[in-house]
């Protein structure tokens, strides 16, 4: 049920919100990394 919300959701969005939010997406990942590397220090 989730995934077609969600497919429903990202065929409606335009190319431009999705450019728009690559770089967030980058930011999330980025945030995860120092995350991890927090946790093996």
């Amino acid at each position: 049920i989730l995934d077609k919300l969600f497919g429903k959701k990202k065929k409606k969005k335009t190319s431009q919100e999705k450019i728009a939010k690559k770089p967030s997406v980058q930011k999330i990942k980025e945030n995860k990394d120092v995350l991890i590397q927090k946790a093996f220090l």
